[in-house]
C-alpha cells in the first residue's frame, strides 16, 4: 500500500514531487534524492537541472568531443560511476580503469571484437540485439 501524498508548495502551488518534476522537466528520483537532501523544493529543482545538464558537457576522449554517457557506452561501464570518479579524478582515463575496477559491467569478461576489446553486453549494444543472442 502507498503513502499519502506528499504536496509541497511549489511557486504558489500545492504540488506533488511528481509534479513538479513533470513540470521541469527532470528526473523524479534525482529531485526526490535532492529535496530529502536539501530539503528546500527550489535548491532541488536547481540543483537537480545542473546535475542533469552536466551530462551534456563534452570532453575530450581518443581525439573526440563526447559527453561521458557516450564514454560509458563505449567501455561498457554505468554512466554514474564514470562521472563519480572522472569527478574526483579528474582525468578520463584514470576515472574509466577505477569505474571498470567497481563495476559489474566492467569485471565482465572483454572479448577481442573488430580490433578492440568489449564486453559481450557493449558488442550486443553495437550489434543491436540481446546478449543472450551472441554465441560466444
Amino acid at each position: 500500500m502507498r503513502g499519502k501524498l506528499v504536496r509541497i508548495e511549489y511557486q504558489g502551488e500545492q504540488l506533488t514531487i511528481g509534479a513538479i518534476a513533470r513540470r521541469n522537466r527532470i528526473d523524479v528520483g534525482s529531485l526526490r534524492r535532492y529535496y530529502a537532501k536539501l530539503g528546500d523544493i527550489n535548491e532541488a529543482v536547481k540543483q537537480t537541472k545542473s546535475n542533469s545538464r552536466a551530462n551534456l558537457v563534452k570532453i575530450e576522449y581518443e581525439g573526440e568531443q563526447l559527453t561521458m554517457t557516450a564514454i560509458a557506452r563505449r567501455n561498457g561501464i554505468y554512466a554514474g560511476a564514470l562521472k563519480r570518479h572522472y569527478d574526483e579524478l579528474g582525468d578520463i582515463y584514470e576515472a574509466i580503469k577505477q569505474a571498470k575496477g567497481t563495476s559489474l559491467r566492467g569485471k565482465s569478461m572483454q572479448i577481442d571484437y573488430h580490433g578492440g576489446r568489449l564486453s559481450m553486453r557493449a558488442i550486443a549494444r553495437k550489434e543491436r540485439t540481446l546478449c543472450s543472442n551472441i554465441n560466444r
